[in-house]
């Protein structure tokens, strides 16, 4: 029963994954992206093989031959369509530091988990290393953003 609760947080992840390409490819159709975009393909590229290394772990611990692919039906629930439409860089950092946050937090609680094995764990930990990389670079790019609004205040005051 264990493994039922661990294959559904397995598909979860691969489910953030999938949001997470879809995220990028949308942000990557935005004009003036700035740094931002060379972070938005590599943010896909990582989340497609991300998504294939879930794909293992999950087939490595689903439960029975009724747990059907990850990526055909058991976990492929309507993904919302992220529709970005913002000209404004600093809405579209903190939307992807948002997801990148919601990602992480998912990983921690899924290595808290006593019935995953070695091998996932280290998958799972190098993922989380990727992971917060690109979370740190976000985080500066809005405080970046944050930084200059001020400065520009006081030179004109």
């Amino acid at each position: 029963m264990e493994n039922l609760s661990l294959s559904s947080n397995i598909a979860k992840l691969w489910n953030t994954h999938q949001q997470r390409e879809n995220l990028y490819k949308q942000t990557m159709t935005l004009d003036d992206l700035g740094p931002l975009r060379k972070l938005c393909s590599q943010g896909y590229m990582v989340s497609l093989l991300f998504k294939k290394e879930i794909n293992w772990i999950y087939d490595q611990i689903k439960c029975t031959l009724s747990e059907g692919d990850i990526s055909k039906g058991i976990a492929n629930y309507n993904l919302p369509n992220l529709v970005i439409s913002s000209d404004n860089q600093m809405l579209v950092t903190k939307m992807l530091l948002e997801q990148e946050d919601k990602t992480i937090k998912l990983y921690k609680s899924l290595l808290s988990e006593r019935d995953i094995t070695y091998d996932a764990k280290l998958i799972l930990i190098e993922h989380l290393e990727k992971l917060n990389d690109i979370y740190l670079f976000l985080k500066r790019e809005v405080s970046k953003s944050q930084v200059k609004l001020p400065v520009m205040i006081q030179a004109v005051a």
